[in-house]
């Protein structure tokens, strides 16, 4: 297991403000990009890439989706036919302002969770999100972003700096809270026998299906 899926299997489930409307959420840019790269041939790519589709096809109506324009700066860059694919999916989505609280934020997250330098626009992600009262970030990036040594530092600097931050998640994890409920697992033993089973294969299909049958 190398060390991204270490740290994606590790983080802790995040728990959110309540709310009775559909959850707030921020993409970054890992998830336009897991969506539209070429099919991965092993694993924990193709992992990922399905869990993607799944969260994208089947789920994005539960949940109201967010960019920013440093998601599209980054979507821009790199090849020009993958560029283009990533605008494409996500240029349907409103972006989020970014206002002047945004740079003093992500400069406190920078120095106070010891991100690297080269981690400022996740630290930025991260302070968009905030400043705009958004539920959830949904990404890839477990190095920098959906990281359980690193979430309650970044929780700790927007609480002082007068913001709540965002639950940070693989779209894994945000399936499980909002969608799909706990592993059988973590459910009371009464619970298991009757749903464990029937969930597993509510998951497994839903993710083929989503895989082979992508909807833009």
């Amino acid at each position: 297991m190398d060390a991204v899926e270490q740290q994606a299997s590790s983080e802790t489930d995040p728990q959110p403000a309540v709310s009775m409307e559909r959850p707030s959420v921020y993409l970054d840019t890992s998830i336009p990009s897991y969506l539209t790269s070429r099919p991965a041939r092993g694993w924990p790519l193709k992992r990922y890439q399905w869990v993607t589709c799944l969260f994208w096809n089947a789920h994005r109506a539960r949940f109201k989706m967010h960019i920013s324009s440093r998601v599209v700066d980054e979507a821009k860059l790199g090849d020009p036919e993958a560029a283009r694919r990533r605008i494409e999916i996500i240029s349907s989505l409103p972006s989020l302002e970014v206002p002047d609280d945004v740079n003093r934020l992500s400069a406190m997250i920078l120095k106070r969770t010891g991100l690297p330098n080269s981690a400022r626009v996740d630290a930025e992600h991260i302070a968009i999100a905030a400043t705009n009262g958004i539920e959830f970030l949904v990404t890839w990036n477990c190095k920098h972003l959906a990281n359980s040594a690193i979430t309650p530092k970044v929780a700790r600097v927007c609480e002082r700096a007068g913001f709540r931050s965002p639950a940070i998640c693989t779209p894994e994890v945000i399936l499980r809270q909002v969608v799909y409920g706990p592993p059988p697992c973590q459910r009371p033993a009464r619970e298991q026998s009757c749903r464990a089973r029937p969930a597993a294969h509510a998951i497994s299909g839903q993710m083929v299906r989503a895989a082979r049958y992508p909807r833009h």
